[in-house]
């Protein structure tokens, strides 16, 4: 019996998609601003806002060879619209003070 390449968990998909868009930066020297996705959700989270991770991040579980990202791609549910634009000004705040130092 022939067996397919063997899928990840979505956890581990992610960790190695999160490892793999790290390395990009670092061989590219863009290393100013290195936000993961596990940030991006514990902040998430610790708001209580509900939200989807979307992008390569996002289907990272579904592939067998998880890639690298630009960004970090979460859509809001309408429901926390509002807690989530006060937590993202106060991460906003948190990046560019990064970017600044």
């Amino acid at each position: 019996m022939i067996s397919g390449p063997m899928m990840l968990d979505h956890r581990a998909a992610l960790r190695i998609s999160s490892n793999v868009t790290r390395n990009f930066r670092q061989l590219q020297g863009r290393t100013n601003v290195d936000i993961q996705p596990r940030e991006v959700i514990k902040i998430l989270n610790k708001a209580r806002i509900r939200f989807t991770l979307v992008g390569a991040h996002g289907i990272a579980g579904g592939l067998v060879d998880p890639r690298a990202s630009q960004d970090v791609g979460v859509i809001i549910h309408a429901s926390t619209r509002r807690r989530s634009r006060r937590s993202a000004e106060r991460f906003l705040a948190c990046a560019c003070w990064i970017l600044r130092s």
